[in-house]
């Protein structure tokens, strides 16, 4: 008997113990042309991209991939969406995200919404699409909530953390290392 009363006390003790807390979790990452990939976890409520379930539950990270272009080299929009515990913290918001390679060319353009909790659960949903050399190029959007950008963005909400990274692609590598030489050779004269 005895051991069974210290045996309910030590896992009485165990549930007190804090814990982190865990948030559902996204990461769009664009740096591995032509592909890219689509991190995710803790969505209790599932996470889908371009309709298709990846990811849902606690503890079970999960991934994907899919390409840049299509068939004829068109860029090639993703959408996702995602439902998580958000205890009726998170406000409604939303936005648009253009990464910008250089002055004048758009890299990659993200969307993102976040809708009104119903106390306890919450859905992030969106796109993302990345320019894709020699093909169609992207077009500037318009809209009250879009926002110039350069390399990761976090639009993280109540409960759920969100980023997307688009480093530069590797046509700016390049004209950047070719700018690096230049300017070594030029300081050595």
């Amino acid at each position: 008997m005895r051991f069974w009363s210290v045996a309910l006390l030590l896992a009485l003790a165990l549930l007190l113990v804090p814990r982190p807390a865990t948030a559902a979790y996204l990461y769009i990452d664009d740096r591995s042309d032509p592909f890219i990939r689509v991190n995710v976890n803790d969505w209790e409520g599932g996470f889908y991209v371009n309709g298709t379930l990846i990811q849902i539950g606690t503890g079970a990270p999960a991934y994907t991939t899919y390409a840049e272009a299509d068939q004829y080299n068109n860029p090639v929009v993703m959408s996702f969406s995602g439902t998580w515990i958000d205890l009726g913290a998170q406000s409604p918001m939303s936005g648009t995200i253009v990464f910008m390679e250089n002055a004048t060319d758009i890299s990659d353009i993200l969307t993102f919404s976040y809708g009104q909790s119903n106390g306890s659960m919450n859905t992030l949903s969106g796109t993302f699409v990345s320019d894709v050399d020699g093909g169609t190029a992207l077009t500037f959007p318009t809209g009250p909530y879009t926002k110039i950008w350069t390399e990761q963005y976090d639009f993280s909400g109540a409960y759920a953390s969100a980023s997307a990274d688009s480093s530069p692609e590797p046509g700016t590598w390049f004209l950047m290392a070719t700018g690096l030489a230049a300017a070594l050779l030029r300081r050595r004269k």
